[in-house]
């Protein structure tokens, strides 16, 4: 037996072993793996992008989706690249990923603006929210969070449009978009 904390970044195991996780205070194994040539990644992969104050508004916010690039801060990195000059991150190792966005912002008044997760230039049809600017002192909030199969090298990021024709202001007040691997 050996303590989680004793191994590798990464344990491969053959069919006829079997890897026991047991939590931390010793009570009865959290899981079993028996499968031949299974990886096991027992350390944390996450990371945070945040905007800890209102940012640079945003200007031409069009009915095309526009990457939102008001992150200022990366708040954690473990095992995934976070590129806070292009607002997004690209996986490390394959797996399943929680992927989230909480936003406060402001914007024209009358505007719907829609804000998504998109993965490699294709938006993720499960993962976009929406809400209306009723007037220019409204601060809006909106966020989703979905499960979803990533690969090595997939990068991940969040955009905003409006429904409505024309150019508009857009900007983010607070919050963060957030990545974690699941398995």
């Amino acid at each position: 037996m050996v303590k989680g904390s004793e191994l590798p970044a990464k344990v491969t195991i053959a069919a006829t072993d079997s890897l026991y996780v047991i939590d931390n205070d010793g009570g009865a194994p959290a899981s079993k793996n028996t499968t031949a040539a299974q990886l096991i990644n027992p350390n944390p992969v996450y990371g945070e992008l945040s905007a800890i104050s209102a940012g640079t508004t945003q200007t031409g916010i069009t009915s095309t989706f526009a990457e939102i690039n008001q992150f200022d801060t990366v708040s954690s990195q473990v095992g995934v690249t976070v590129n806070l000059a292009q607002n997004n991150f690209t996986i490390d190792e394959d797996g399943v990923y929680d992927v989230s966005f909480s936003l406060s912002y402001s914007g024209d008044a009358g505007q719907i603006f829609q804000v998504a997760i998109f993965v490699n230039d294709v938006l993720i049809a499960n993962a976009v929210t929406l809400r209306t600017i009723q007037a220019s002192t409204d601060i809006g909030n909106v966020g989703t969070s979905i499960i979803e199969p990533l690969s090595q090298n997939d990068v991940v990021d969040v955009r905003v449009k409006t429904t409505l024709a024309g150019s508009h202001d857009f900007t983010v007040q607070a919050g963060n978009f957030m990545i974690s691997k699941k398995v």
